[in-house]
């Protein structure tokens, strides 16, 4: 359990730095903040379907 704890609390943090605020409304969403809560020591679990909805946008 640990170690899969370990991977999902990863991807956010590597994929936050190099995100270029690509994927979300930015009206409703302020980007640095939520890069910031990715790359925190815990981030927030309701910012993880924004993380996958940012990554698809960036995928494109």
């Amino acid at each position: 359990m640990l170690r899969r704890a370990r991977l999902v609390l990863g991807v956010p943090r590597a994929f936050a730095p190099g995100w270029a605020a690509r994927g979300v409304d930015h009206e409703l969403v302020d980007a640095q903040a939520l890069r910031d809560g990715w790359l925190s020591a815990r981030p927030p679990a309701p910012s993880m379907t924004l993380l996958q909805q940012a990554w698809l946008a960036t995928a494109r």
